[in-house]
Parts: C-alpha cells; structure tokens; sequence
C-alpha cells in the first residue's frame, strides 16, 4: 500500500512540475520546447501508472479491511466475497463435475441414477454431505490460494498473537508464532444433494436391498417369520452442530496432533437461503466459549439438569458426553438455539473461529431439475450445496510435525491418516518405505508459496 501511494505521489509531482513548464515555455514563446517536454511527460507518466497497475501484492498489503477484521473479532466469523471470480468459479464447478463423475463415477446431470456411488466417497456415512476428496489439482489450487492464506495470516495476528492471559480470548497455549508462516490442512469437500434426491435414492437403495433379501428367503425354508420392514434413510444427512475440538483440552497442549484456530471453507455456490444445506453457526460464542467449559458446557450451570448444584461445575461423564477424538457433539439447549443460517454467496470465503458449533442445515430444500440447462454453471441445476474446505496452521513445532506426515501421504496419494477427518486411521505409526513415494510434486504445478505451504520447501 505504501508503494502504491509513493507511485501515484510520483504522478502528482509530474503533474505539478509539468504545469511550471508549460508556464515557463509559454512566457519563452518556444513552442518547440513545449511539444518536446509534453510528449517526455506523457512517456513518463504512462510508465509510472503502468508500475502502479502492475505490482504484485506484498506482505505489507492488507487483504482486509480494518472493518472487516473488527467483525471477525466479535462474531467469530467473516464471509468475504469474490475470492474466486466468476470464470474461477466455473472452472471449479466444471473440475468438480469431472472429478466426481472419473473418480466417483456420479453424473451431476444424471444424479437420481448415479448419485448412490457417492457413498462410496463418505467416510462420515453421508453426515454434511462431506466426501473424501482430497488431492485434485483444481482443488489444491483453491487451498492453496495466496490471497485466501494471506487473509488467514492477518486474521491470526489480530485473534490469536497477543493474547497473554487465561482470561483474553486470544489467549493459546502454543506461545508466539511468527503470523505471516504456516501451512495447508488438506481438508475434503462438501457436496450436499438435495434432502428430497438424497431420500429416494435412499429408498430405491433399500428396496433393491430387500428385494435381494426376499429372493433369498424364498431359497430358505427355514424361514417362517415375518421380518419387519427397514426404515429407509437418505443418502445425505445433515451434520449437527459440533466442534472440530474438546473443549475441556482445550488449554492442554499434550496428546494433539496439530492447532488449527481458524478455519474456512471456499464456497462454489450460492447459499443464500435458509434450509439449502447451508453454513450454520453460532456467532460470538467463541468469546463466552471458556466460561461455558467451566459450566460443563452449559450456557446456565443450573438448567436443564437439576442433578447440578448452584455453580458447580459439570465433570461427570454420565452428565458429559466425551469427545471423540477432536469432533465435539453439541447438547446444550440454549447454546442450539443461537445456531443460525450464515448466508453465502458462490467465490466467497468463510472463516471462523475453532471455538464456535457449526454445522449445515437439517435440510436441503433446493430443487433437482435435470431440464436446466446447466453448460454455463455446471452445479446450477442439480440443487447441491458445494464448498471446499481449505484452512492453514500456523508454523509451531506440533503443526510442523504433522505437515510432515500429511505430505508423506499427498506423495503417496493415500487419505490423510492424521487429524480431525474422522477416517479410519490404521497403522498411523507405520514406517513408510521413500523408495514408495511417488513424486507428487512433479506432477501438481505448485507455486514458490504453495511448495511452502504444503511443507516440501522451508519457509
């Protein structure tokens, strides 16, 4: 910002020393000399607007506005639009239809006769309609965006580097850390079908179940009862409102695998309304999160349990449900109630502070209409909601370990075996061979910033 300023100075002061001149020659009455001196000034100032345009943002340039900052901050969360342009986000869209349609073999223009191979993709049993999505290129362009880490950047050093009491919210266990360092989490993607689709695929799902079943009771003769009709479930459900955390380790720094205080999702549609299987949170609650742990994650140490004595604080396990892992189901009432719908706009980025229950919306009530035509917005006809989800870490010792082994397994193009994905992590702490690891990097053209964030360069 500081150079931009110098450069338009710059053109200022031509301007001044230009209309001296021109005084000057006028009085001198050489028309020769002011012709010369004009066209020197146009070359001149043509130069330095052209220096002014062309200049690559630095690490001095703020990506947000003082205003925008303010409202993280409070709320704990901040939606910024068009961090992906409208060709961007056509071109994400497109990949993501192909992606999904080479791998996963889900056509989106045919997705009441294809959508069921997207179980396939869930490790979450279609909670959130989160799939296991990882290393795309078009994917790890958007996670590894300059513009997207730059922000975080900023983000964490007003939330997050000056904290120096229990008591400030910006308070962490992990010490300082240099905010302008740090690296991908290489996250999934969410792709949330319509409740409606989501359920009659279910339901054909169950009755070619049964009909396989019926054919084979038949071959039995040893089957006399009648066996009570399954309830048919949706493909896709809703992911309820939860932490990526344990709020009561929060301030422990022992037996975690990494610190991701922010975290973010760049959106591919537009999510504007209500019930569309939308972002969902519960804004500003990451500055009352400590005193709700001390309440035994309760908002009123006194309701709704009047097992629990005037200020006492909640520990037992038969009144507490324990963390798994590092995902935290939500039970408190009153804390479910202040859980609202945040709208997004498609190109847009959400962050939010690790500390607030998000979830998406029970339902998406978008509508499926294959006779749309969808050749300019790939996703606009099928009704599903779809982000990619792309946060960072910042560089202390715990994240750096992890990244180590997040990039042995990019390498080996396997599922990320550490973190919060809550995938199936057998033999984590399996050697693995080098002679195995395929040199990804070859193949994804990763920027001089990508190759640090990603860990295959120091930063």
């Amino acid at each position: 910002m500081h150079l931009f300023h110098n450069c338009w100075c710059f053109v200022r002061d031509l301007l001044e020393w230009c209309d001296f001149c021109m005084v000057r020659f006028l009085k001198a009455g050489s028309l020769l000399m002011l012709t010369i001196h004009l066209c020197g000034y146009a070359i001149l100032c043509y130069a330095a607007v052209c220096c002014c345009s062309s200049r690559q943002p630095t690490m001095s340039d703020p990506h947000l506005s003082l205003e925008q900052i303010s409202t993280y901050l409070h709320d704990g969360i901040l939606v910024v639009d068009n961090l992906l342009s409208p060709s961007e986000i056509i071109e994400a869209q497109t990949s993501l239809a192909q992606t999904l349609l080479n791998d996963n073999n889900v056509d989106i223009s045919n997705l009441e006769e294809t959508g069921h191979n997207l179980t396939n993709a869930s490790s979450t049993n279609g909670a959130g309609g989160v799939l296991d999505i990882f290393y795309p290129d078009w994917k790890m362009s958007i996670a590894t965006n300059e513009q997207l880490f730059r922000m975080t950047c900023q983000l964490w050093k007003e939330s997050y580097c000056n904290g120096e009491t229990k008591e400030d919210v910006r308070w962490h266990p992990y010490g300082t850390f240099d905010c302008n360092r740090g690296y991908m989490y290489i996250d999934r993607i969410g792709f949330r079908l319509p409740s409606k689709l989501a359920e009659s695929i279910g339901e054909r799902q169950l009755s070619n179940k049964e009909a396989t079943t019926d054919a084979t009771a038949i071959n039995n003769a040893s089957t006399t009862r009648k066996k009570k009709k399954k309830k048919s479930r949706a493909i896709q459900r809703s992911l309820t409102p939860h932490f990526d955390l344990c709020p009561e380790a929060y301030h422990d720094v022992t037996n975690k695998n990494k610190w991701r205080p922010i975290q973010c999702f760049v959106s591919l549609t537009d999510n504007l309304l209500p019930n569309t299987g939308g972002f969902e949170a519960a804004p500003g609650f990451h500055r009352e999160f400590h005193s709700w742990v001390q309440n035994g994650r309760r908002l009123n140490s006194n309701s709704d349990d009047s097992a629990i004595a005037s200020g006492e604080v909640m520990s037992s396990p038969k009144q507490q449900q324990p963390c798994i892992g590092e995902y935290t189901h939500v039970h408190d009432r009153e804390l479910m109630k202040r859980v609202q719908h945040i709208p997004v706009r498609a190109g847009s980025v959400v962050f939010w502070d690790n500390r607030l229950p998000h979830g998406n919306s029970y339902r998406n009530d978008n509508s499926y209409d294959q006779t749309v035509p969808s050749s300019t917005a790939p996703l606009e006809s099928c009704g599903a909601r779809a982000v990619v989800y792309c946060s960072f870490l910042p560089d202390i010792a715990i994240n750096r370990r992890f990244v180590e082994r997040q990039l042995i397994d990019w390498k080996l193009g396997r599922a990320p075996r550490v973190g919060d994905r809550w995938i199936k992590q057998d033999g984590e702490e399996e050697d693995d061979d080098d002679n195995d690891l395929r040199n990804n990097e070859m193949e994804l053209q990763l920027s001089d910033l990508g190759r640090k964030l990603i860990g295959l360069d120091k930063w």
